[in-house]
């Protein structure tokens, strides 16, 4: 399975510009992440990012 990841430090894509992720919160149900030099939370879904491949595996 393969997600985006989000974390502090993490380097996006958004409107073109390489940006980085300060932190991530959730408003009204939405995930918004809050960017370095940006003022205000974009959707993430707005953001371009490697994808983190996750492995379950049940024990």
């Amino acid at each position: 399975m393969h997600l985006a990841l989000y974390k502090p430090g993490c380097h996006v894509k958004w409107q073109g510009r390489a940006m980085t992720v300060s932190h991530v919160l959730l408003r009204r149900g939405r995930l918004m992440v809050c960017l370095e030099g940006h003022p205000e939370p974009v959707d993430a879904e707005s953001l371009t990012t490697p994808l983190t491949r996750l492995v379950l595996q049940r024990r």
